[in-house]
């Protein structure tokens, strides 16, 4: 039986389903893959993962585990060596640290720079890829082709600039849309649109301060939440579309609403209203929307796509017989998703 010494760095997460108990059950398998965490959280990826390999009838196994950051390199190093291993995941606390230590990155997660999976190669190398700005970018895409419209050309407000929001707009860009990063730091957001227009080689991005919200999402044909404003946490209770002041008194989350609202009136009613966090109830940004009749987009057909197309980039040569993969397991992983 192979011996790993990433192993003794890792531990099983202990999700609910789908994720091996022990090594002796993810070694019991020919190939698996892995999706390193800083930290135990409920994660979709094990579920989504090894539901496809149970439909394909492959003897693989995904598993989440967690993991100390600063062991990133070794950790790397020692599944390198490992014939079974074959890739996987880059979770929560590793996108930005397993960047620093493959051999080779796909150009667009070597501009947002970080990855959410890790590709074995043929010759044993190990490839960075970043999917998460492509799946948000294809569910997107998909809700604009319903109303007759493209991605290229299209003005997208970008709230908020950290790493989901990096991944989203590098993928949106490099399609020819048309971004505005609005930021609380706006040198935070400027970073952003100079990396964006370096990659696409055109001034396609733009950086604003909370002070120009209004202005901008005038004639937007997007807007998007990534910041953590609706998430959980001390800006729970806050509306995107507002500066937020701390501490989250009910004074405080009053007035950000109260300024929420009069920006709604100057969005266009022809607008898609997104926010990509997912919660048990949408953030008060997804609510006003929804209540004011926008058409509106969450975070879970990102979750999914994002899979799937890691799980092409991983095994879409040797499943290559089926017609129609990708519609095919996306549908699997939606639905042993449970969203």
């Amino acid at each position: 039986m192979m011996t790993n010494k990433a192993f003794s760095h890792l531990t099983f997460a202990k999700l609910p389903i789908n994720n091996p108990a022990s090594q002796d059950e993810l070694l019991a398998h020919a190939r698996y893959t892995i999706t390193p965490v800083e930290h135990d959280y409920a994660g979709k990826t094990a579920t989504m993962w090894n539901a496809a390999y149970l439909h394909f009838k492959m003897d693989v196994v995904m598993a989440m585990m967690v993991g100390e950051t600063r062991q990133a390199k070794e950790v790397l190093s020692d599944f390198k060596g490992d014939p079974q291993y074959i890739g996987g995941g880059s979770g929560v606390g590793f996108k930005d640290e397993n960047v620093k230590y493959v051999d080779e990155l796909d150009p667009l997660a070597k501009a947002i720079g970080s990855i959410n999976l890790i590709q074995k190669l043929p010759s044993g190398q190990l490839k960075g890829w970043n999917t998460d700005g492509i799946g948000y970018r294809q569910s997107l895409e998909k809700l604009l082709a319903e109303k007759g419209l493209m991605l290229k050309g299209a003005k997208i407000v970008i709230l908020g600039a950290g790493g989901t929001g990096n991944a989203i707009a590098l993928a949106l860009a490099e399609k020819g849309a048309r971004v505005v990063i609005i930021n609380r730091t706006l040198e935070k957001a400027e970073e952003l649109a100079i990396r964006i227009n370096t990659f696409v080689g055109d001034t396609c991005a733009q950086a604003k301060g909370e002070d120009s919200i209004e202005e901008e999402v005038k004639d937007a044909s997007v807007i998007i939440n990534v910041s953590t404003k609706g998430a959980t946490g001390a800006f729970e209770e806050y509306s995107a579309l507002a500066p937020a002041k701390l501490p989250a008194t009910p004074e405080n989350i009053a007035e950000n609403m109260e300024a929420a609202k009069k920006v709604f009136d100057t969005i266009p009613k022809t607008a898609i209203l997104s926010d990509v966090v997912l919660r048990a109830t949408p953030s008060p940004f997804l609510k006003e929307a929804q209540e004011r009749g926008f058409v509106t987009l969450d975070g879970v057909p990102m979750v999914v796509n994002q899979g799937v197309e890691a799980f092409i980039i991983i095994h879409g040569n040797e499943l290559g017989v089926y017609v129609d993969l990708r519609s095919q397991v996306y549908e699997i992983m939606h639905k042993a998703a449970n969203f």
